[in-house]
């Protein structure tokens, strides 16, 4: 059983990458926004890294976000509320 919840966890953060590789591409050449709600204040920006490596700053994988949406999906505590939360802001 542990195995099946493993896997529905990695399923779930995989989903929420994709979602977020997929608003990156909505915003191309549009850098200055949030890809999940658009925000564009300078000072709200940050930059998220898909992978979870903070030393890999290939630009394919770092988006945008606003410090609101980076924080939903750095504290939510599933990766299912990060989605039900991105659906909402989007």
């Amino acid at each position: 059983m542990g195995e099946e919840v493993g896997r529905r966890k990695k399923q779930r953060e995989l989903a929420a990458r994709s979602l977020l590789i997929k608003w990156k591409k909505e915003f191309v050449g549009n850098v200055e926004r949030c890809v999940v709600c658009a925000e564009s204040m300078p000072n709200t920006l940050d930059t998220h890294h898909l992978d979870g490596n903070d030393n890999n700053n290939d630009p394919e994988n770092l988006v945008t976000l606003c410090a609101s949406c980076h924080r939903i999906f750095d504290k939510a505590k599933s990766s299912g509320e990060v989605l039900r939360d991105f659906k909402k802001r989007h």
